[in-house]
């Protein structure tokens, strides 16, 4: 009996996992095998540009949980990519700071990192890639989607995705 798949070709959620899965592939092709994800790039550069911050200043800084910043930190720690002593000035928080070694990792993999970024919004249009950004960055996917409602003509790219499909949304 031919089973029937379910369509999440609407799904935000499911096409964001998706984005992030291909920029894991993206990452994972341009790095190589660094044993630098890119959560531990964006923790290492954090540090880097806020040199002796604290776990809980971090936490703010990245958007990473509190939990898995710690459980980053301590992997990192461990491979001597940073260093972390108590704060004199609050002995409960701990100050982080970059290694040498951390130094050399990030020195190591930014330009790879930044190339499978710059594979990943190759997909769309090069006048949309900033809006597309900020739209994610400022969380303001409404905005981005009213623009496009208002125009009198849409021209679309890559229309191979499109082909083939049963249905197309209309918006």
């Amino acid at each position: 009996m031919p089973q029937k798949t379910a369509d999440f070709s609407n799904s935000p959620a499911h096409l964001l996992r998706r984005c992030q899965q291909y920029a894991a592939e993206l990452y994972a092709e341009e790095v190589g095998r660094s044993g630098v994800t890119p959560r531990q790039l964006t923790v290492l550069q954090a540090v880097e540009k806020n040199d002796g911050a604290s776990q809980t200043d971090l936490v703010r800084i990245t958007g990473i949980d509190r939990s898995t910043l710690a459980d980053m930190i301590q992997r990192l720690l461990a491979r001597d990519l940073l260093a972390r002593k108590r704060m004199e000035e609050d002995a409960r928080a701990n100050a982080v700071r970059l290694t040498a070694k951390g130094l050399r990792a990030i020195k190591g993999v930014t330009g790879a990192a930044a190339k499978a970024e710059a594979r990943l919004l190759e997909t769309l249009p090069a006048g949309k890639r900033n809006e597309f950004v900020k739209a994610i960055r400022e969380r303001r996917n409404d905005d981005f989607r009213e623009k496009y409602r208002r125009v009198d003509i849409l021209l679309i790219d890559d229309i191979q995705f499109i082909a083939g499909k049963e249905r197309t949304q209309e918006e």
